[in-house]
């Protein structure tokens, strides 16, 4: 018998358009550290901090050096994937709050910090970045669970899991 041979259609890339998925950006290398699930129009990954355990980088699969680069129809979907993001994370035990920072300080491409508060941090009710230790890296055993406890809270929601 013959081989059966599947083509897959494959759109072609706008210019801003980019491979952020897990591998990073084609244009400029942003990458995520813990590739997590792919939500709309972003990936999210886990951000290695063990100030906010379960903290996410949720990056844009266009690639946009500036918010305001963006047409208005891209930002409506990125907030729809931060509020998937955000939700996640509050259905996580002891998550209290969860805030969401759009900086551009550093890294040229979109994205945002989606990051748990909870009430026993070493700063809460302030910004994350206010009064708070140096950061330190999550022990491996914690690194390993907290993916896959958000890989099961993204399933949960119907998105994709890497």
């Amino acid at each position: 018998m013959g081989e059966v041979m599947q083509t897959h259609y494959a759109p072609t890339p706008t210019e801003n358009e980019q491979a952020v998925n897990h591998h990073g950006c084609s244009v400029c290398g942003f990458t995520l550290w813990t590739p997590i699930a792919k939500l709309g129009i972003s990936h999210a990954g886990l951000y290695d901090d063990a100030r906010f355990p379960g903290r996410l980088i949720v990056s844009l699969d266009e690639h946009y050096e500036h918010f305001d680069e963006a047409d208005p129809g891209v930002l409506a979907a990125f907030m729809a994937d931060l509020k998937v993001a955000s939700l996640v994370l509050r259905k996580m035990s002891n998550v209290d709050r969860v805030n969401i920072a759009v900086l551009g300080n550093k890294d040229p491409h979109v994205h945002a910090h989606v990051i748990p508060r909870r009430l026993d941090d070493a700063n809460p009710g302030v910004s994350p970045w206010e009064d708070a230790p140096p950061h330190r890296k999550l022990p491996a055993e914690d690194r390993i669970m907290y993916v896959g406890m958000l890989r099961q809270g993204f399933d949960n929601l119907g998105q994709q899991t890497l």
